[in-house]
């Protein structure tokens, strides 16, 4: 887990709590099952990393020691935005989450200056990213030195296809992409028509290039 606790702290709110199981239920596979973590936050602490406007959850050790599952990719939901209930605005959130736990969200206002709207709530552009050294390391187990040489881990994100996450590497002419699933099987996805279509091995670098 990432150790990112320092002191200032207050509890979730209730409008935090109502909105967040909202983008949990919108955003439907992988996603659920945090909805019953949101019940477990004692409290959330507020701008206590490096990461800017953060707000992130304080948990019990029991709770750890129940949800953690380490084999799961550390991850970040980029793309979600929120209507401000106060002001006629968006709001733009990134959500964390590490060992399968959410860990909290961040965004691009100061904390206290906003309030969720959770009937205003868009996922259209959402993109789930790898987050972190621990999030990378499947792709880099996956691919070459050679390979990793070619590709911004920063820009790899990851679609969940029938209940399957698959690794976008790069975006290809008219909206395809180049990626692999979780068994290391690489692809070229067509969106139009849809369609996953399997790509040998060793042509991979050939699409990086």
């Amino acid at each position: 887990m990432f150790n990112i606790f320092k002191k200032t702290h207050r509890k979730l709110k209730s409008w935090e709590k109502i909105t967040l199981e909202q983008v949990f239920k919108l955003l439907e596979n992988g996603y659920q099952h945090y909805i019953a973590q949101l019940d477990f936050i004692d409290e959330v602490g507020i701008n206590r990393s490096d990461i800017p406007n953060l707000i992130n959850c304080m948990y019990s050790v029991a709770f750890y020691k129940e949800f953690e599952n380490e084999l799961v990719e550390n991850f970040k939901v980029e793309g979600l935005v929120i209507g401000d209930l106060g002001k006629n605005r968006n709001i733009e959130v990134i959500l964390y989450f590490a060992d399968d736990i959410f860990l909290g969200y961040s965004t691009d206002l100061q904390e206290g200056s906003f309030q969720f709207d959770d009937q205003k709530i868009n996922i259209s552009q959402v993109k789930k990213k790898l987050w972190g050294n621990e999030g990378n390391s499947i792709v880099k187990n996956i691919l070459t030195a050679k390979e990793l040489k070619l590709v911004n881990l920063g820009d790899i994100y990851i679609s969940n296809i029938n209940g399957k996450d698959y690794y976008h590497l790069k975006e290809l002419e008219d909206g395809d992409f180049l990626g692999f699933d979780q068994d290391g099987v690489f692809f070229k996805l067509t969106h139009d028509p849809f369609y996953i279509q399997k790509i040998d091995r060793d042509c991979v670098i050939d699409f990086l290039l």
